[in-house]
């Protein structure tokens, strides 16, 4: 997986750090450069058919703008690979990726065992 910080995605997201690794991607903290909040970024290893068809389910919940209080908003998802550049512009490759509400705090076990952390409103 190539080291994203510093670069952006999509044109929009530019990669401030990563948060956390797995098996199947890379979760990043970005700056939208439209509304200038900070974004969680989940960027993925694999290019499967199911991570496809996956990322295809999500893109129709955030254009449904399906939303509750009680989970992370979906912002974004490329479904295609998106350009990834320098912040001069110069392409450096292409991923897919999924945006969602910045939630400081925690991670999905920490708040399972521990209980909810507070949303961070950007």
């Amino acid at each position: 997986m190539m080291e994203l910080e510093g670069h952006v995605l999509g044109s929009r997201y530019k990669v401030q750090r990563k948060i956390q690794s797995g098996y199947f991607g890379t979760t990043w903290t970005a700056r939208d450069l439209t509304t200038r909040g900070t974004v969680c970024v989940k960027t993925f290893i694999c290019d499967s058919e199911n991570q496809r068809k996956e990322l295809a389910v999500l893109k129709e919940l955030c254009d449904g703008h399906f939303n509750h209080e009680n989970i992370c908003s979906i912002l974004d998802v490329c479904v295609k690979k998106s350009p990834v550049t320098t912040v001069q512009g110069e392409l450096i490759g292409s991923l897919r990726f999924v945006v969602f509400e910045y939630c400081s705090g925690s991670d999905l076990f920490n708040f399972l065992v521990t209980g909810p952390f507070e949303r961070i409103k950007t």
